[in-house]
């Protein structure tokens, strides 16, 4: 089994992103993921999340220049509180999956959480070390090889975005390592 760390955040991105701009750092704990009676253990246990947000032009004059701008989600800026992967293993590339869900209208009209992922981006590489800011670009892949695809635009509106969810694989699984025991 791999050891991954799934986390989510419920209403807090919600919150930060339908302002159009994020001030704050948003702080996770990670869970660890269980196999049997047994759990499978990083050494992380805690991620920073902040979000590249950037303006673009929305809307030009006769001239081409612009005269309206919007804001726009490009990056993950995630930041782990210990290393994860090694650089021994050459066979697998740890990673970091952001994945960003929608909004949609509840029953008295207010947009809440969906649930469904509309854009997610994977980063990989051997190791990602504590304390270092890791851009995980939207709908694309950077480093891996081998790897699950990822869909969903390279820009996402602020607004539409509702929770986040962060999926750590560390490279370190099951290289003759022996799983938890089931008793």
């Amino acid at each position: 089994m791999q050891p991954i760390l799934m986390l989510a955040i419920a209403g807090v991105a919600a919150i930060a992103l339908g302002t159009g701009f994020l001030n704050n750092d948003i702080e996770l704990w990670i869970q660890d993921f269980g196999v049997g009676a047994g759990d499978i253990e990083l050494a992380a246990d805690h991620a920073i999340i902040d979000f590249n947000i950037v303006q673009v032009p929305d809307e030009v004059d006769e001239a081409g220049h612009p005269i309206n701008y919007k804001n726009i989600i490009d990056y993950c800026l995630v930041t782990l509180n210990a290393n994860v992967g090694t650089t021994t293993n050459t066979q697998k590339q740890s990673e970091i999956t952001c994945k960003i869900t929608g909004k949609e209208l509840d029953a008295l009209g207010n947009w809440v959480p969906s649930g469904k992922v509309i854009t997610e981006g994977k980063r990989c590489q051997a190791l990602f070390l504590a304390g270092v800011q890791y851009h995980v670009p939207l709908g694309s892949i950077d480093g891996c090889t081998n790897s699950n695809p990822v869909f969903g635009p390279t820009e996402l509106d602020p607004k539409m975005a509702g929770d986040v969810i962060l999926v750590v694989h560390a490279n370190t699984y099951n290289n003759n390592m022996a799983l938890p025991p089931n008793p």
